[in-house]
């Protein structure tokens, strides 16, 4: 039995793990909407989670943390302005990820991940 292991390694050193999660983020923060396999979409959304619950904060500490993790300026820049409202009155998961099915080459489950956007009500 495995013990103390944090995260899956998905066949990557550290470097390479941290490559491609900003890449996801940033094309989730980008797009709205991805395609990956589902263990990278499982892992994503923790990561992403954690990213909008920072920028709901929206001050210069909280976007100096995104800016060392994102190092793209518009993508958090779009973050904290526009998508963050609508995540503002919302608790739990901010993000959906939908079964596409199995990949022909090598069998793996293919997932849609998006960001949940709820309206806002103006009262």
């Amino acid at each position: 039995m495995p013990h103390q292991i944090k995260t899956k390694k998905l066949g990557r050193d550290i470097n390479q793990r941290k490559a491609l999660f900003r890449n996801l983020v940033q094309g989730l923060f980008l797009h709205g909407k991805i395609k990956t396999t589902e263990v990278k979409a499982k892992l994503l959304k923790k990561i992403a989670d954690k990213l909008i619950t920072k920028a709901r904060i929206g001050n210069v500490t909280a976007r100096r943390q995104l800016l060392s993790f994102l190092p793209n300026k518009t993508v958090v820049k779009s973050m904290i302005d526009t998508q963050v409202p609508f995540f503002a009155n919302k608790n739990g998961s901010n993000i959906r990820i939908i079964k596409l099915g199995n990949r022909l080459g090598d069998n793996a489950m293919m997932v849609s991940v998006e960001l949940l956007k709820v309206k806002k009500t103006e009262k």
